[in-house]
């Protein structure tokens, strides 16, 4: 990944994940849109998170956001950069792959990756994603 692409963007993270915030993706994507630099943009959502916060508390839904923010960048450590959103949405910029086949490969390998993830002390909570993807400029060129 080429990290050189974020440094002339200011870098703020999130306090509780420790990933990027949202305002840092949002500004990396219209960078990379200016510079027609080609990308793909993931949105990604926990599924039912409010299932989580009104039946064990917000603690355990601070944990579960932790969990997802910290394999989404084990995930796409070195070919991406993991923001959070909002919540429990997160985005994700990964630069240089466009083509269906290898975006279709990395969605098809982020499900297996998930569909096996749990949190410690709490084996009743499974956690599932909805993902949505643009490929710039593929599908667009404005942000």
């Amino acid at each position: 990944m080429n990290s050189s692409l974020i440094e002339k963007i200011e870098q703020k993270f999130d306090p509780l994940t420790g990933v990027y915030e949202r305002f840092t993706i949002e500004n990396l994507a219209k960078k990379l849109l200016a510079e027609n630099y080609p990308f793909v943009l993931f949105l990604i959502d926990g599924d039912n998170f409010k299932n989580v916060n009104d039946g064990y508390g917000h603690a355990v839904g601070d944990l579960v956001i932790k969990t997802i923010a910290e394999n989404l960048q084990s995930f796409f450590q070195n070919i991406g950069f993991v923001g959070r959103f909002g919540g429990d949405e997160f985005m994700v910029i990964m630069p240089d792959v466009v083509d269906y086949d290898s975006v279709w490969n990395i969605c098809h390998n982020l499900h297996v990756t998930f569909r096996s993830l749990s949190i410690p002390d709490y084996p009743s909570i499974s956690i599932t994603l909805t993902l949505g993807l643009s490929r710039a400029p593929k599908d667009g060129i404005a942000y």
